[in-house]
């Protein structure tokens, strides 16, 4: 398999592949709210005979910076290679928030009438740790191979009402939340805030005001917390896990306070009895 991945197997395959690579250097800001990440890599392509790498593009870019750093030769074998900064767009689906994974990745396209893309494995990497915080990731890319068409001929004129038929070539990293992390920064707060709305259930009845007082102050802790959480996520239209905890978290407070209220109107009830 390794072998139909190395450029010097395609000097001997009559079909016309682009090889491209990629060295992360960097990743900071994944911005999950507008689905963007940044990043400082280099990139490279490499082909056999006659090809514009001008016509190769990063299919979530969203902006970058391109530095030429040259061309390479040898023989009938070329070599591209940019340095590269800027923004990149990525899909982070947070159904199961707080132990949700997430995938960045680069994507290359070509056109498929201008050569097959493979990635060049030998040479891609990244370094062991990026600046980006709160995650955990191992320094590996999964290399992804797909065929898309567009349903436009993207204005070209030699085929023109045609569809544009593409490949690609993608480069994913996974990263996943710390779960001692998680643990501490949503759980352990979320906890606490419950003991202490089930904590009023241990005073007397007739002090219905320390426990009422107690309970509405963990029901506005709940939502503040709530919104402290939701303001770093983007506005989804489904529940994550995170939502169901808090939802699970407004029914123990309101309990709280509803048995607060009907502790203090029973014993209310009895002292009228016993005094009448």
């Amino acid at each position: 398999a390794l072998a139909v991945l190395s450029p010097r197997a395609a000097s001997a395959d009559p079909a016309r592949r682009v090889y491209v690579g990629v060295y992360l250097r960097d990743v900071t800001r994944l911005d999950q709210r507008n689905g963007t990440f940044d990043v400082d890599m280099e990139a490279w392509a490499k082909w056999l005979g006659d090809f514009d790498p001008k016509i190769l593009r990063i299919a979530n870019e969203s902006t970058l910076t391109r530095d030429d750093l040259g061309t390479e030769e040898d023989g009938q074998w070329h070599v591209r290679r940019w340095r590269l900064r800027g923004t990149l767009r990525g899909e982070f689906p947070v159904h199961r928030f707080p132990f949700d994974s997430q995938v960045i990745g680069v994507t290359f396209e070509l056109p498929e009438r201008d050569g097959a893309l493979v990635p060049d494995l030998t040479g891609s990497g990244m370094e062991s740790h990026f600046s980006i915080t709160g995650w955990n990731y191992s320094p590996h890319f999964r290399p992804r191979t797909e065929h898309l068409e567009y349903p436009s001929d993207l204005g070209s004129i030699a085929h023109e009402g045609l569809g544009t038929i593409v490949n690609r070539a993608r480069f994913e990293v996974t990263l996943r939340r710390p779960v001692v992390t998680v643990a501490l920064k949503l759980f352990l707060p979320l906890v606490l805030i419950l003991l202490v709305a089930m904590l009023a259930l241990l005073l007397p009845a007739e002090l219905i005001d320390a426990r009422s007082g107690i309970g509405v102050t963990a029901l506005l802790a709940c939502f503040a917390f709530q919104f402290s959480v939701a303001s770093t996520l983007p506005d989804v239209a489904y529940l994550t896990v995170a939502d169901s905890l808090f939802l699970v978290a407004y029914a123990v407070t309101a309990f709280a306070l509803l048995g607060s209220a009907v502790a203090h109107a029973v014993g209310r009830s009895v002292r009228r009895r016993a005094t009448a």
